[in-house]
């Protein structure tokens, strides 16, 4: 939120967003009431059941019980403040990242747009259409940072290129984890014990 709002401030071409940095503010304020609501509420009757039950109903049940269990962590400032202070740290390294690549790639963009193309890149892929947001990335920050002033050819190339980048260790270390890990895919899926666990 804070880096659309000083994008909003520092870039002069992107001052037509600024109903953007408004609902976003209140979107990050109504989701951590939710958060600490939900993580207050959590119900302790799933938690003796069994946890391999088949079926939709049970499968809901489960996954709610452990979002609950999870958001349980926002009713703790201490955690809070290492969760938001981590997470910066890993949206600065994602920054230097995005400005090298714009560096690399020759795309001429104030050194500020560059945290604003990251909220937008991470909203982007977190929009569940396609695997690791293939199209939505590439489009919604190619969109941007053509509206920011670039060449539509300039931001597509950076947009691909940025998204390779971001998206080849998952693609390489994730099933190597879960095979050095023995996780049977049916696990992951379903909830179901592997041969593994019995």
């Amino acid at each position: 939120m804070v880096y659309i709002i000083v994008a909003v401030l520092l870039v002069k071409e992107a001052r037509f967003l600024w109903p953007l940095a408004l609902v976003g503010a209140v979107l990050a304020v109504a989701g951590g009431a939710g958060a600490y609501y939900l993580g207050g509420r959590i119900d302790h009757k799933v938690e003796g059941r069994d946890i391999v039950a088949r079926g939709l109903r049970s499968w809901f049940e489960r996954e709610l019980y452990n979002l609950e269990k999870g958001l349980q962590s926002f009713r703790d400032p201490k955690v809070i403040f290492h969760v938001i202070l981590s997470a910066q740290g890993i949206w600065l390294c994602e920054v230097l990242m995005f400005y090298a690549c714009g560096r690399a790639l020759g795309l001429d963009l104030s050194p500020w747009a560059y945290p604003l193309l990251l909220v937008v890149a991470n909203v982007a892929g977190a929009v569940p259409i396609t695997q690791s947001g293939f199209g939505v990335f590439e489009l919604t920050l190619t969109g941007l940072i053509v509206a920011l002033g670039a060449d539509q050819a300039q931001a597509a190339a950076y947009a691909i290129f940025v998204h390779v980048l971001l998206t080849f260790p998952h693609i390489i270390s994730g099933p190597l984890a879960a095979i050095a890990l023995g996780i049977n895919p049916a696990t992951m899926l379903f909830g179901e014990a592997s041969a593994h666990d019995e």
